[in-house]
């Protein structure tokens, strides 16, 4: 619409320019050869003027003629790269649906088409050789990719993917650190080369990874002080039993720093303190931690530190009841004090509470050791074993990635071997939270990879 427009109004300017030139009044007189003319003013304006439309109609015309070679192969050029970049967007379409005879057949279209460019049409062919199974031409092509010094990060980005995949970790996080210098702050490389830094047992330099994948938000903070937490309390296990007493101590005071409710720091500190014969301290953190996290770890850990005497550890024991009356652990750290004393009446009031605050298998394996030991009712003892059998499980350590339970807490899952994915937690009741966290994890953002 503004296009005809626009064409009508210099239309009507050009027309009404015509009309005021040949409007024109007098006469023009002109001698040639020996011969007088005399041209009325306003004909001989609009003979120039259609003089000059004529001329400048026919140079057009000359010049198209000579300059259709060229405008012809311009032509054919922009046709031959819209055909390339449909080839290229239909072979990256392709790899996304793990398509490798498309694939390659759009790589071949897209470099027939796309000759000599480098960047996406190299990588489609990388993509595709790897669809194929050829990692050999796929590595070659990434390098090929790394010598361009605009596509270097897409070389870079491939052979880190293709060392992931082969197991290379230590090759994986090479190709992490050279991606991470061309670009510094890309949130996904930053947690690559976090994660490939702890894969490679580089404690040190995945705590700094990890402090800068914090401050950009490659991390979430949460994620950052648990992971933090678990690096020094790996690195505080190694140093007791290979290293220096001194370092392994300063390891477990940071995690302690960093929250003192974990269990697995609040044991271990408690632990160091019993065998240095400082109970104050030991006491001191176990109430802290009992208050926030009540744990059978810390209940056996607050019994080593009872009274000797016999008739004071049921007291010693009612003061985690105090400390968290509510938390079903505090009823059975007590039950169990009075079960070591023969107190077999206080026991099972203890259990009562602890029943009808967390119904679980081991509250009714307490009882019915109590029956057994008081009662010998036989019939209220398979009551209570039949309810055990049925009864919520009790809480383990799990590991959040496969549901493997372990005895105790560790780093390392094993034989996995992910990194700090044990929890304590019920075995099987991987909650939806969880399923989509471990998603996201797992999700490969470096390439993109054909579909399942």
């Amino acid at each position: 619409m503004i296009k005809a427009l626009w064409f009508l109004t210099k239309l009507s300017l050009i027309i009404g320019a015509a009309v005021w030139l040949g409007t024109r009044k007098g006469s023009v007189d002109m001698d040639i050869m020996g011969y007088s003319l005399t041209i009325q003013a306003g004909a001989f304006l609009l003979t120039l003027f259609l003089a000059f439309f004529i001329l400048f109609f026919v140079y057009r015309i000359v010049r198209a003629i000579f300059h259709a070679p060229k405008a012809l192969a311009s032509y054919r050029e922009k046709d031959r790269r819209k055909k390339g970049y449909r080839a290229l967007t239909r072979g990256l379409v392709a790899i996304a649906v793990g398509d490798s005879k498309r694939a390659t057949h759009f790589s071949r279209q897209t470099k027939s088409y796309l000759n000599g460019e480098n960047g996406l049409p190299v990588l489609l062919e990388a993509q595709a050789a790897r669809l194929r199974g050829e990692e050999g031409l796929a590595q070659n092509k990434f390098e090929l990719l790394m010598k361009d010094k605009d596509a270097a990060f897409l070389g870079i980005r491939g052979l880190l993917k293709s060392a992931i995949d082969e197991g290379n970790m230590a090759l994986a996080l090479d190709y992490a650190r050279r991606a991470q210098e061309l670009h510094p702050n890309q949130e996904w490389i930053l947690r690559t080369t976090y994660d490939l830094e702890i894969r490679n047992g580089l404690w040190s330099d995945a705590l700094e990874t990890g402090k800068r994948a914090l401050k950009i938000g490659a991390l979430s903070e949460q994620k950052a002080i648990s992971d933090r937490i678990a690096i020094h309390l790996m690195r505080y296990d190694y140093e007791t039993e290979n290293g220096d007493p001194a370092i392994a101590i300063k390891q477990l005071k940071q995690a302690y720093r960093l929250n003192n409710y974990f269990v697995p720091t609040v044991t271990r500190l408690a632990t160091y303190y019993i065998n240095h014969s400082k109970h104050r301290k030991a006491t001191k953190i176990i109430e802290q931690a009992w208050t926030h996290n009540p744990h059978p770890d810390l209940a056996d850990l607050w019994m080593m530190l009872a009274p000797e005497k016999q008739n004071k550890k049921l007291k010693w024991s009612e003061k985690l009841v105090a400390l968290n009356p509510d938390s079903a652990e505090s009823q059975i750290a007590a039950a169990r004090a009075a079960m070591d004393m023969n107190l077999w009446g206080e026991a099972k009031a203890y259990l009562t509470v602890a029943e009808k605050i967390h119904p679980s298998a081991r509250v009714f394996r307490q009882r019915a050791i109590v029956e057994q030991n008081s009662t010998q009712n036989d019939d209220a003892i398979h009551n209570l074993m039949e309810k055990a059998a049925n009864a919520l499980p009790d809480k383990k350590w799990v590991c959040r990635q496969t549901g493997l339970t372990y005895d105790s807490w560790s780093a390392i899952a094993m034989p996995h071997e992910s990194f700090n994915t044990i929890i304590w937690d019920y075995p099987g009741a991987r909650t939806l939270e969880q399923k989509a966290a471990s998603f996201i994890d797992q999700k490969n953002t470096l390439m993109i990879d054909p579909a399942a």
